[in-house]
C-alpha cells in the first residue's frame, strides 16, 4: 500500500486533540500547516478528501493494534481507548467489514477518477441522500427510529392503519400518510437499500 503524505500529520492532530474533530476541521489544520493548498476546485476536493480518508482508514486499522479505536464519519472524527480484548475483537469486526474503509483504502479509487466520474459519485450522493431523507420522513410517521428493522416496519403499520383507516372512523388524510410512508419503506427494502 502506497504511503500516505499526510497520515503522520493526522496521526499527530489527533493525539493533540482532546475530543472529537470534523473532516472540515481537519482539513482546515492541515491548511494550517501547509500541506494541502487549493479546494477551490471539484477535482481538488475530492483529491484532498480521498487523501485524509485515506489516511484515517490507514490509521484505524494500525491504532487498532496499540489499543486505540478510531472512530471515522465526516462529521466526528474520535481517537477512544480501548479497554478489553472481547471490545477490541468487536472493533477488529467492524473495521474489517467497512465498504468505506474498503473504498478509501484502494488507491485506483483516487487515480481511475475524472470529472464525469466525480460527477456521477455527487449524482450518487445526492440520490442516496435524498432517499435517506425521505426514509428518515417515513420512518417518524410510522413512529419508529433508524433503528427499525424491516419486521417493526409492518408491525407499526398495521397497527398505525388499523387505528387511522377511514371505514373504522379514521383520519383518512393520517391514513394516506402512514400508507405513502410504508410505500417508501417498502421500496427501500424490496430494492435492498438499507439506507
Amino acid at each position: 500500500m502506497p504511503e500516505n503524505p499526510l497520515k503522520a500529520t493526522i496521526q499527530t492532530i489527533l493525539y493533540q486533540c482532546s475530543g472529537p474533530i470534523s473532516e472540515h476541521q481537519l482539513i482546515c489544520e492541515l491548511k494550517a500547516r501547509q500541506l494541502i493548498s487549493d479546494t477551490s476546485t471539484l477535482d481538488s476536493l475530492y483529491y484532498i478528501h480521498f487523501l485524509v480518508m485515506n489516511a484515517l482508514y490507514q490509521l484505524q486499522t494500525e491504532l487498532l493494534d496499540q489499543a486505540w479505536y478510531l472512530s471515522i464519519s465526516p462529521l466526528e472524527i474520535n481517537l477512544l481507548r480501548t479497554c478489553t480484548s472481547s471490545t477490541d475483537n468487536a472493533l477488529a469486526e467492524d473495521v474489517g467489514g467497512c465498504l468505506l474503509r474498503d473504498y478509501y483504502l484502494d488507491w485506483r479509487n483516487l487515480e481511475g477518477v475524472n470529472r464525469e466520474g466525480l460527477q456521477k459519485l455527487m449524482d450518487q450522493f445526492w440520490y442516496r441522500f435524498a432517499a435517506w431523507d425521505q426514509r428518515s420522513d417515513a420512518l417518524t410517521v410510522l413512529g419508529l427510529n433508524c433503528t427499525a428493522q424491516w419486521q417493526d416496519i409492518q408491525l407499526a403499520y398495521r397497527k398505525k392503519a388499523a387505528e387511522l383507516h377511514p371505514d373504522k372512523g379514521g383520519d383518512a388524510v393520517r391514513f394516506r400518510e402512514v400508507r405513502t410512508a410504508y410505500e417508501v419503506l417498502a421500496r427501500t427494502y424490496k430494492k435492498g437499500k438499507h439506507l
